[in-house]
């Protein structure tokens, strides 16, 4: 019988090794996780399947469709990191999708929530969950912007892509000292984000294309102090951003 590892496993070890060890993600808890949660099976309804198992571990974020993202594995990690996530915490995943970042939440917290507008991936988020028994992970429909207030407060809130803003009911989900970890893009010169004044049927194809396209952006993390939210930057990450978080771009007639 052959014993030598899988193409996956193989391929899950290097990016481990080659992109969160190599991007400073140290933390033994996180890098277990993401060395016990296999990622391709949260891209297999995208990826070939002959190919899936090498691609999904690739270092980039990877399109699963209706504007959802796996983020790429170390903007992924340093975020997870900087959040600090404790084994009696509560996580929320914001924007879901398959359930990735929920699972690898449900192994360093007590319960980890995810929650997304898009039932067929949260659908398949839940069966991922279930396949790899992790009972402290639950997925919802919801609005993200208006995250899970039935199991608030948080811990730790996890937005999944690049956004402009945080919404406010976020920001009151979190527990007092919680923390939150996004990527907010940058602006562009004089001091607007990536937007475009059109006509409205323009403005909405912008809009669209801007959430399939990486822009530059800076990993944050936000706590909560009462009713002050500071937030301070962490690195710089290029990822996709996410269409309910882009402010609308403005028009003109």
């Amino acid at each position: 019988m052959d014993s030598s590892p899988s193409l996956a496993k193989v391929a899950q070890h290097l990016m481990v090794e080659n992109q969160l060890r190599a991007n400073q993600v140290s933390d033994p808890r996180l890098v277990e996780a993401f060395t016990q949660v296999p990622r391709h099976i949260f891209a297999r309804q995208v990826l070939p399947k002959e190919q899936s198992e090498s691609l999904a571990y690739a270092d980039k974020s990877i399109a699963l469709g209706a504007g959802r993202w796996l983020l790429e594995p170390r903007v992924l990690g340093r975020l997870l990191q900087a959040a600090d996530i404790g084994t009696n915490d509560a996580v929320l995943d914001i924007c879901c999708a398959t359930g990735y970042a929920t699972a690898l939440a449900s192994h360093l917290a007590a319960l980890a929530v995810g929650v997304d507008t898009v039932a067929t991936q949260v659908s398949i988020a839940e069966e991922n969950l279930h396949n790899l028994g992790l009972t402290s992970g639950l997925v919802i429909t919801g609005d993200p912007q208006q995250g899970a207030e039935n199991y608030a407060p948080y811990d730790v809130i996890l937005i999944g892509g690049a956004i402009d803003f945080v919404p406010p009911a976020l920001l009151q989900q979190l527990a007092e000292g919680g923390r939150l970890v996004t990527v907010l893009r940058k602006p562009q010169a004089g001091g607007q984000t990536p937007e475009t004044s059109t006509t409205t049927a323009q403005a909405t194809q912008a809009t669209v294309a801007q959430a399939t396209t990486a822009y530059s952006g800076c990993g944050v993390l936000y706590r909560r102090f009462g009713e002050q939210f500071p937030h301070r930057p962490l690195f710089d990450a290029n990822v996709p951003a996410l269409a309910e978080f882009i402010r609308k771009p403005e028009f003109v007639f």
